[in-house]
């Protein structure tokens, strides 16, 4: 991490916590989630890009004050949708066709 151009970290929830038919206890992220993105921004060189997976609301709170994260990017649910999002992180604008 410490050498790393860019650190993008990919966290949220997936199929266990979020699915129909069950209702998710918190809007939280896990504190091992949360353990992760501190010290992976500690370590880092530059702003942690954030790519938040999920299929509702998460409470990002502890990430805004956090100055190493500099991007905060919410894609939804983990599918073939989440495809792009390499493209809007390095500059390639989605379509909308």
């Amino acid at each position: 991490v410490a050498r790393a151009d860019f650190v993008v970290l990919a966290l949220g929830d997936d199929l266990l916590v979020e699915r129909e038919g069950s209702d998710r206890k918190s809007i939280s992220f896990p504190e091992s989630q949360l353990n992760t993105v501190n010290k992976i921004a500690a370590a880092s060189k530059r702003p942690v890009i954030l790519v938040i997976l999920s299929g509702a609301t998460m409470d990002v709170s502890p990430f805004l004050n956090n100055p190493k994260v500099g991007a905060i990017l919410y894609s939804g649910q983990p599918s073939v949708a989440v495809l792009g999002v390499g493209d809007v992180i390095f500059g390639t604008p989605p379509s909308g066709k």
